[in-house]
């Protein structure tokens, strides 16, 4: 994210607003992401239809898991190192902007909970779709200076969207991914956003 503000330091007066619309435009793209799940199969069928195929059957997927996984790491990493930059120049005290970080934390932490219902579980795709929508949405306001309040808003619903997102999308991995080889695949999925954060 910083080699992209210094690069566009060169191209534009206002480098930091383009790197929030590529930010932006990555948390909206990961909407077309959403798997479409064929019907639904007992554990003891998915069990057997998955035991019968080896880790080397599975190819495309890990492609998919690996790319996917570093453009969520990379669309994150494009936000967050900047989110104290972004609240000092639009007016923030320097104080103010660890309150404001503190509860981010926060409200992903008590968010978390929330989540924890059943219907979260049956409309998982449409909670990552609409989560990752919004926040996307979200993120093209601070392009605009806003009151402190307005920021905080913004700032605390982003946090519990993006904790909804997270929650979605494990679910959905959850039953993507092959039974028998759910702990490489989760590895994999962890391994690769982490890769796609520290490029970014």
């Amino acid at each position: 994210s910083g080699i992209l503000v210094w690069l566009f330091s060169y191209l534009v007066e206002s480098p930091m607003a383009y790197v929030l619309i590529l930010a932006a435009l990555c948390c909206c793209l990961t909407i077309f992401l959403v798997p479409k799940f064929s019907k639904k199969v007992t554990e003891t069928e998915g069990n057997q239809t998955h035991s019968k195929k080896s880790l080397k059957e599975y190819k495309l997927m890990m492609i998919g898991i690996v790319a996917l996984g570093m453009i969520a790491g990379v669309s994150v990493s494009l936000i967050s190192p900047f989110i104290p930059v972004i609240l000092k120049h639009q007016g923030i005290s320097v104080s103010l902007i660890g309150l404001f970080m503190a509860m981010i934390s926060l409200t992903a932490i008590f968010a978390a909970p929330i989540y924890a219902s059943k219907n979260v579980s049956r409309y998982k795709q449409w909670l990552f779709f609409i989560s990752e929508l919004v926040a996307g949405l979200l993120l093209l306001m601070f392009l605009t200076s806003l009151p402190s309040l307005i920021i905080l808003l913004i700032l605390v619903f982003r946090a519990f969207l993006y904790t909804g997102s997270a929650i979605a999308q494990e679910l959905i991995e959850l039953e993507l991914f092959p039974k028998p080889h759910l702990g490489f695949f989760f590895g994999l999925s962890q391994s690769s956003f982490f890769i796609g954060d520290a490029l970014g």
